[in-house]
């Protein structure tokens, strides 16, 4: 690999966030606008902030530990080791929760988010993890590209300190092609989309302030009308501005003379805003990976239903969640988890045992274990223990065990001679003579129902 340190690594390495490479990675294809700016800081937008709140509040349900693989190759979750009581208690003054909400914040809206590691007192390992608003941290390198990062700046309080990497947590959601020691942030490609809900917000929130009343334009009343003086002109520019707007909106208004109005652009009706909005939270959702329904946006609303909403946030837990833990946990295991664990054979992991949104429906669960205790894949035991029931040796059978088992009991061969016994469900036992006018009951369901009768019969 020595060859690779012979060619710059890409980049603009040590250049001020300001300068003119920053304004280059602002720029949107088909505008000259700084669109970042135009946007605003991005998590107060109001869709932008209630997808980010649903995630950081939702990741919380599952909390990350140390994992190792038992040698039967299933996960084993250890949260009393050093890593797992670390993330949980990051420092003395916050815990895990706001931890991790603010570091998705910084990662979903820059691409990029950062811990600081503070050491124990031997030094050895972390002993408090903080989190860094992203701006206040930028990766640092040769000015010859030759190394990919040689350090951290961290700007706190006005100064500018040098910190080392092994210090500093860096997580990347994937990499930025224009600067490939950091990533991209998913919400960056929407820029324009936030910058155009704040518009519509502002207006809309100045239309409510002036009254449902539109700019207007304050004219003569007729052809014949003499010229309004400008004294009379501002005169009731005031007045009406006083009526229309504060404290005092919705009072009568009196003017000196005839006046014609005429409204100066749009309505919010003509503007179509309603549209104007669903089409932007539908940018910004799509993003972040989150159905609309979720979060509660007004996009989401027409199609919400109760069975579609646990569908929805199924699927934001699979689209969104998962794949964003992953990448949690693999910068995790590499900068912090391996301080602790040098030999290997552990992963940090989300424990998502507890999260209600990826278990499964009862009712589909207890479906699935009847259906393959029938056709013979899992034995009585196998379909007990996955309804949560107790298993004894003597549930260790296959379906056709019991029927075996009953057909010499009872001398049952296909088709089977009808029972003497009043079946569990109350009906009459069926034979082979009313086999065509049964058809949906099947061979084995017989045997099953015969099998249930023979136990309530007294010996």
């Amino acid at each position: 690999m020595a060859w690779l340190k012979q060619f710059p690594f890409r980049g603009t390495g040590g250049e001020s966030s300001s300068g003119f490479g920053y304004w280059l990675h602002t720029l949107l294809p088909g505008s000259a606008l700084d669109w970042k700016k135009q946007a605003g800081t991005l998590w107060k937008n109001g869709a932008v902030f209630c997808t980010l709140n649903w995630i950081g509040t939702s990741l919380n349900e599952a909390p990350m530990v140390a994992m190792r693989r038992r040698l039967d190759g299933e996960p084993e979750y250890l949260p009393e080791h050093p890593f797992s009581l670390l993330v949980a208690r990051p420092n003395e003054f916050y815990g895990a929760r706001s931890l991790w909400y603010g570091t998705v914040l910084s990662l979903l809206t820059d691409g990029n988010a950062y811990w600081l590691k503070v050491r124990n007192r031997q030094g050895t390992t972390p002993g408090e993890l903080w989190y860094v608003p992203h701006w206040m941290m930028e990766p640092r390198w040769t000015r010859d590209g030759r190394s990919f990062i040689t350090h951290y700046e961290y700007q706190v309080n006005g100064e500018i300190l040098q910190v080392e990497r092994s210090e500093v947590v860096h997580f990347r959601w994937g990499i930025d092609p224009e600067n490939d020691r950091k990533g991209l942030g998913p919400l960056k490609a929407v820029l324009r989309e936030i910058a155009g809900d704040n518009e519509a917000s502002t207006y809309t929130a100045s239309i409510l302030r002036n009254m449902g009343v539109p700019g207007i334009v304050l004219g003569p009343g007729s052809a014949d009308q003499a010229e309004i003086s400008r004294e009379n002109a501002e005169y009731v520019k005031t007045i009406i501005a006083a009526r229309t707007t504060g404290d005092q909106r919705g009072m009568p208004i009196v003017v000196p003379v005839h006046y014609k109005l005429d409204t100066l652009g749009l309505s919010p009706e003509e503007l179509a805003l309603d549209k104007i909005w669903q089409f932007i939270e539908s940018r910004v959702t799509a993003a972040l990976q989150v159905p609309a329904q979720v979060v509660g946006l007004q996009v989401g609303h027409e199609q919400k239903t109760y069975a579609n909403y646990q569908e929805a946030r199924t699927a934001a837990w699979e689209d969104c969640l998962l794949p964003l833990m992953a990448a949690l946990s693999e910068t995790a295991w590499i900068s912090v988890l391996s301080e602790f664990e040098s030999s290997g054979g552990f992963n940090a992991t989300f424990d998502t045992r507890g999260v209600r949104a990826l278990q499964e429906d009862e009712d589909q669960r207890h479906k699935r274990a009847r259906e393959n205790f029938k056709v013979g894949i899992w034995t009585r035991a196998e379909a007990r223990q996955e309804t949560g029931r107790e298993a004894s040796a003597e549930d260790e059978v296959y379906f056709t065990d019991i029927q075996m088992s009953l057909a010499a009991v009872r001398g049952i061969t296909e088709p089977a001679p009808a029972p003497k016994a009043v079946m569990s469900n109350g009906r009459k036992a069926l034979g082979p003579a009313d086999d065509q006018a049964l058809g949906h009951l099947t061979w084995d369901e017989r045997v099953m129902d015969e099998l249930e009768a023979l136990r309530r019969v007294p010996a």
